[in-house]
């Protein structure tokens, strides 16, 4: 009989090789990652992009997932209420039923003074936003959106607000919640990110053939998560002509060591050899693209966003438009730049 009684070996005599292990995770990981910033750059070239934009386009909706990759699209059935309405404004609530049984929510903004045909501006919420919070009413100010969404309204444009699975109201934890959904949607085929880029793209069919919206003047902009559709929408949809990433674009490992701004649902299967933020984003040229980036964002370190845009600047010049891409640091942090110059480039682009 084996006397365990007098085993001595406790959890704190493996520390040394649990160690090791560890580290020897971290070194591989780094090691891959260097692999595989070669590997985008092989696969995904200025000229290789010029030549075949549909089909790298196509790539990137593969790997996205079902239903960008399905076949499936329209609207099936629309739900619109008028939820307010003054001198300026009225408020609509939108509900579109994108595929069967599922509701996509969102909120509509049209001024009551803009041309038959107004420009429409899709504002995308970031991490913890409700839409209700992108227009500023009564003391609230929009907070790091600077109420941009209320500028747009001010120039005459159509402002469509969709929900995205984000909100940190109702009890709901962000982004545990949608990383657990992401999580299982891959395991399928999918991500949270193809459903809801799907879901927009169907928005946009409908609101383009049922509002008195400019089919040929289509924006987005948005924050955080929203600056991270933003990029990933507008690669995804050749109809948006003008966009404002804020507070997201950067290596997508963002951290050596931290996991804050390395999640799983900004990244795919094998997106590390093909796809991060500047691959993405040069599928949005030649059309025009605003990136700004805080310089003391503790989520995305400016340094690796600094890099990720000089990855992506050559894209920009082989496509001849050079002219349509800036990158902002602004001086702050997490939050939309102070100052006109990311709203005026928007605006003159739109």
């Amino acid at each position: 009989m084996i006397p365990y009684d007098g085993l001595k070996l406790c959890p704190p005599d493996g520390k040394t090789e649990r160690r090791a292990y560890y580290d020897g995770i971290a070194a591989l990981i780094q090691r891959k990652s260097d692999e595989a910033r070669e590997n985008r750059s092989r696969f995904l070239s200025p000229q290789k992009l010029t030549a075949d934009r549909d089909g790298y386009r196509a790539q990137y909706l593969f790997m996205l997932g079902w239903p960008l990759n399905g076949g499936a699209g329209g609207v099936l059935n629309v739900h619109k209420q008028l939820a307010e309405e003054n001198e300026a404004l009225k408020i609509y609530r939108l509900s579109l039923e994108t595929l069967p049984g599922l509701w996509f929510p969102g909120l509509l903004f049209e001024p009551q003074k803009k041309d038959e045909q107004a420009p429409l501006v899709i504002v995308n919420p970031g991490g913890g936003y409700c839409v209700e919070d992108l227009v500023a009413h009564g003391d609230y100010k929009c907070g790091q959106y600077q109420n941009m969404a209320g500028r747009f309204l001010e120039q005459g444009c159509i402002v469509y607000a969709p929900q995205f699975l984000l909100w940190g109201c109702d009890g709901m934890k962000q982004p545990d919640t949608r990383q657990f959904w992401d999580v299982k949607l891959k395991a399928m085929g999918s991500s949270i990110a193809a459903l809801e880029i799907f879901n927009v793209r169907s928005a946009i069919d409908h609101l383009v053939s049922s509002e008195p919206v400019d089919p040929n003047r289509i924006g987005m902009m948005g924050l955080s998560y929203g600056g991270f559709y933003a990029i990933y929408i507008a690669a995804a949809e050749p109809r948006i002509k003008v966009t404002f990433a804020s507070c997201f674009f950067c290596d997508r490992f963002c951290s050596d060591t931290s996991p804050t701004g390395c999640r799983s649902d900004w990244l795919w299967q094998n997106s590390a050899h093909t796809f991060f933020d500047a691959e993405v984003a040069a599928l949005i040229a030649p059309r025009a693209l605003y990136i700004e980036n805080g310089a003391t964002d503790e989520l995305f370190p400016i340094r690796l966003s600094q890099a990720e845009f000089d990855r992506l600047k050559p894209f920009y010049c082989a496509a001849g438009a050079e002219d349509r891409l800036v990158f902002h640091i602004g001086d702050n942090g997490h939050s939309v730049a102070d100052g006109d110059s990311g709203f005026e480039f928007f605006m003159s682009n739109l």
